[in-house]
């Protein structure tokens, strides 16, 4: 009787994991958000690739207030930088993140917010 309960689970999970394998092949487009999020990130990894210390950075992107919020800080435990430092990285990343901004038509009127955290 247990062999019979472990096979119906093992059968049940495997059944749920074949499902979600197969929506992996189901058409999808991002949304606006989605998109802009991602552009975001790609430019500024890409940008900020040369620079003497490498950085993390994380998007927010809230929809209905139309805003982005970029938090930058050093990956990787960098000793952290100079107040004016932080400053040159974060109008560094606005400059970024304004130029992916322009791009699209769309998102041109979002609101940024950059933050060194």
């Amino acid at each position: 009787m247990r062999n019979i309960g472990r096979t119906l689970i093992l059968v049940t999970l495997l059944a749920l994991c074949s499902a979600r394998a197969a929506d992996l092949d189901a058409s999808y487009s991002p949304t606006r958000a989605e998109w802009i999020k991602q552009a975001i990130v790609s430019s500024v990894y890409e940008q900020s690739n040369a620079w003497a210390k490498r950085l993390a950075v994380v998007v927010a992107v809230n929809a209905q207030e139309n805003s982005v919020i970029v938090a930058i800080t050093l990956a990787n435990g960098e000793v952290e930088p100079s107040p004016e430092a932080k400053e040159r990285y974060v109008q560094s990343v606005r400059s970024i993140v304004r130029s992916v901004l322009e791009r699209y038509s769309w998102a041109r009127d979002v609101k940024l917010a950059v933050q060194f955290v």
